[in-house]
């Protein structure tokens, strides 16, 4: 999980609570101010981050943009029937 845009309050909080959490969860959050672009393109390909972001993707534009759209796993209809298969299951 990245954290972008970090100001220095937001800082000095995660650096408190970061204490009282698990080590193995923490080291999975990176916290990162306003120069973010450069580490996010390192970890995510420029086509599938938005402009906004520091990216090239486009996808979304002709609907409601990145922000409002619905796009994820959710929606892959594979990735449903996984889920929908094991929800049964554990009714039973």
């Amino acid at each position: 999980m990245y954290i972008i845009n970090a100001g220095p309050g937001f800082r000095l909080l995660w650096s408190t609570v970061k204490s009282f959490l698990d080590p193995k969860t923490t080291s999975k959050i990176h916290v990162l101010g306003c120069k973010y672009q450069n580490k996010l393109l390192e970890i995510i390909d420029a086509s599938e981050l938005p402009d906004f972001l520091g990216g090239t993707c486009a996808q979304c534009l002709d609907k409601v943009g990145c922000l409002l759209s619905d796009k994820g796993p959710w929606n892959n209809p594979e990735i449903l029937k996984l889920a929908l298969n094991s929800e049964a299951r554990r009714a039973r």
